[in-house]
């Protein structure tokens, strides 16, 4: 019955299982398994996979292929495995997407630690730190750590201070 079913659909031939198919066996596993690490990330918080993917086929019909460097990604991550709830992810989009992701709003968009990091060019541990000490997120994201200091220890009146400065600097010019 297993081989007749996977050559219905050709993605399960022995040794050479699609990417979809490996992707819909990993999801099924860590939905239905009581057993191994995932259990508790997955099936102990009544996570569960929808009736139509229950069978590949219903799964591939709504996910399609799966695109090069991409991974089956489920957007809101306390929803279940469904056409609605899941997408082809990059690994990054993973990352930004966790129970655990921070995430804070600045200059009108809303992104986790690391994306800002990224797209400011500041050490995401840094900048972590900045966030967590309470430090405002517009000075947070600007403030350049002083040279030759590996640990920085940011005090919220020590970058604003700096940042009147460099205002008053400027207005004086």
């Amino acid at each position: 019955m297993a081989n007749q079913h996977s050559a219905l659909h050709g993605h399960a031939r022995k040794g050479k299982e699609s990417p979809e198919y490996k992707s819909w066996m990993s999801m099924k596993h860590r939905c239905n398994s009581k057993s191994g690490n995932n259990y508790k990330s997955y099936a102990s918080r009544g996570i569960t996979v929808c009736e139509k993917w229950m069978k590949f086929e219903g799964f591939l019909e709504d996910m399609g292929r799966r695109p090069i460097g991409m991974t089956l990604d489920r957007i809101d991550v306390n929803g279940n495995y469904c056409k609605e709830n899941c997408r082809w992810a990059t690994v990054e989009q993973q990352m930004s997407n966790q129970r655990n992701s921070q995430f804070f709003e600045c200059f009108g968009k809303t992104q986790t630690i690391p994306q800002w990091a990224r797209e400011f060019r500041i050490d995401k541990e840094t900048l972590r730190r900045r966030i967590v000490a309470g430090v405002p997120p517009e000075i947070a994201l600007s403030a350049k750590p002083r040279p030759g200091y590996r640990r920085e220890k940011l005090k919220t009146h020590k970058i604003e201070s700096a940042m009147l400065d460099s205002e008053a600097m400027g207005a004086d010019a």
